[in-house]
Parts: C-alpha cells; sequence; structure tokens
C-alpha cells in the first residue's frame, strides 16, 4: 500500500450545497460535515462546480481544518437519475468552464419551456419569482432545476410540496416536463476520464435498471474511463451494497460513499449513514484514495473557522 496518500475514516464524497439543489452555503455545510466529524468531504453540486470555487474566494481563515476533493455531478441522457460523479482539479480547466457554460444554458432554457407549458395550465409564475423564491446569496450562480420551480410552486400556492410538482407538473410525463438535451453517460464518463478527472458511476440504484442490466453497463463504461462506482449511498441496502461490491471487483473499480446530502429536513446529515455501512466501507476508503492519488487527484486542507 501507498503511504503518501492520505487516509481516512469517514469519508462523504457526494454533498450538494445551494449553488445547485441543496440548502446549505458551501461554507456551512463544511461546517456541519466537520460537526459530524467527517474527515473529507466532496462538494458534489448538479453540473457546476462554482460552489466550490465561492468556498476559496471567501474564506474564514481558522484553525480547524477538513479535506476537501472538488468535484461535480454531472447528468446524463440514460435516465431520470443517471449520473456520473467526478472528482479532481481539473474540472476548473477550460473545457469544462464551456461544458459548464452549456449545461447552464440548457438548464435556462428549459425554465423557459417549463414556465410556457405552466401558463397554459393556468399557473403563472415567472423566472424573477423563481429566482426570488430561491435567493441565495450565490451571485446569481446557482443552477437553476426543477426542484427551484417546485419550490416556487409552493410559495404561491399552486402546490404544497415538492414531491407534489413533481407528481402533478414537473416529472416525466407529466404536463409541464421538458427534457434536457445531454450528453450521453458514456461520453459523460468520457469527458471525464480524458481529462484526467476520477469518473465514478453515481447511486445506481437510482438508475432504475435490474442488476443484471447494470452490470453490462458498467461493463461497458469500464472501457470509457470509469474508475469507481457509489456502493455507499442511502438508496442501496446491505444486500444490494454487496452486489455492487462483487461488480466492482470484477472490473477494478473502486467503492466510493456519498451521503447526497440536500436538505437538513431530510434528517440525512453529512456522514451519517457511515456507522451502518461497516467495516468493508472503511478499506474502500483507502483503496479509492489511493487509486486517485496514482492518478493525481487529491484532496486538500482547507481550514476554517467554526
Amino acid at each position: 500500500m501507498n503511504n503518501s496518500f492520505q487516509k481516512f475514516n469517514n469519508a462523504d464524497m457526494h454533498l450538494h450545497t445551494n449553488f445547485s439543489d441543496g440548502s446549505l452555503s458551501p461554507y456551512n455545510l463544511i461546517r456541519l460535515a466537520y460537526t459530524n466529524n467527517v474527515e473529507l468531504v466532496s462538494i458534489t453540486d448538479h453540473d457546476t462546480v462554482n460552489g466550490i470555487i465561492d468556498l476559496n474566494n471567501n474564506k474564514i481563515e481558522g484553525e480547524n481544518y477538513i479535506y476537501l476533493l472538488a468535484g461535480v455531478e454531472l447528468s446524463t441522457n440514460y435516465s431520470e437519475d443517471s449520473h456520473v460523479l467526478g472528482y479532481g482539479d481539473n474540472l476548473f480547466n477550460y473545457s469544462f468552464a464551456t461544458h459548464f457554460e452549456k449545461l447552464k444554458k440548457g438548464r435556462l432554457n428549459r425554465e423557459s419551456i417549463i414556465i410556457d407549458k405552466l401558463k397554459k395550465l393556468g399557473i403563472n409564475i415567472t423566472s424573477e419569482q423563481i429566482k426570488g423564491t430561491n435567493d441565495n446569496q450565490s451571485g446569481g450562480k446557482q443552477t437553476v432545476g426543477r426542484v427551484h420551480i417546485a419550490k416556487t410552486l409552493i410559495k404561491y400556492g399552486y402546490v404544497d410540496s415538492i414531491d407534489e410538482a413533481f407528481n402533478k407538473y414537473l416529472a416525466d410525463g407529466r404536463p409541464a416536463y421538458v427534457e434536457r438535451p445531454l450528453h450521453s453517460i458514456k461520453e459523460t464518463v468520457e469527458l471525464l476520464s480524458q481529462n484526467n478527472v476520477f469518473p465514478v458511476l453515481a447511486h445506481p440504484k437510482l438508475i432504475g435498471l435490474n442488476i443484471n442490466k447494470l452490470y453490462f453497463i458498467i461493463k461497458e463504461l469500464k472501457y470509457c474511463g470509469l474508475e469507481g462506482i457509489e456502493v455507499y449511498h442511502p438508496s442501496a441496502n446491505e444486500d444490494y451494497q454487496k452486489q455492487l461490491r462483487a461488480i466492482a471487483d470484477e472490473f477494478n473499480l473502486v467503492c466510493t460513499s456519498g451521503s447526497d446530502y440536500h436538505y437538513t429536513e431530510d434528517n440525512l446529515f453529512p456522514g451519517s449513514m457511515i456507522p451502518s455501512w461497516g467495516e468493508n466501507m472503511f478499506s474502500d476508503i483507502s483503496k479509492t484514495m489511493e487509486r486517485m492519488y496514482k492518478l493525481g487527484v487529491q484532496a486538500k486542507k482547507y481550514y476554517f473557522a467554526v
């Protein structure tokens, strides 16, 4: 085992801030993770790294520190929840800046079409109201998604919950649904891998495939540059984790862990699932860090005040 890479007992590599569809600012998310004894975090907002940039540009220096790994969660067109996590500082390169800008424009275009569809259904909300409802001091750098539209529908009395907004209007097959132009899952893995960003298949259970179909998808993605599978996720029970670990072992993929934290209201906090994930997770974290180190992907100490 290479002793040059950092070892961790508690790592949460899938977290969201208010720069996408989370509720906390990047700084407050870091503080919450630290309070929960998480040693390594990765902010993986949807289709943007602006939360990490904000964190680095607005440091409140202190003696406390946590290890921070640059990350992102990219949407793909395979299914509603077919996402790929990418890790590494190369996410800040120009090639990704242009990719993120295209994704942002796609989101804004979809927002406009959804607003028009809702209007035809007698629901009158505006882009300005969506921004006002979701004001998060992000300087306009938040990626706007359907969750933000759902929150606006709640604020103006059209629905009572985010689930109701999706079930009535925003989910696939509902009257205000709009598909977003996205890369395929293979193209997304290749984009990350070719730019020396570490690709991991996010929450496989949520993709909606049986384990046999998932096996062949992962086999194909391995040849596209896939490096890991998010085995430890709230959607995966112990039996499913075992099945994923077997696939990971066969294709020499690492197994990562992430709470997929979005909102405090979910009663699911950074690192909160880790005790239930057992001893295998600790060795898998070490294997992940070793693989990343060999590929030049490393977490860095982030100093802050509690």
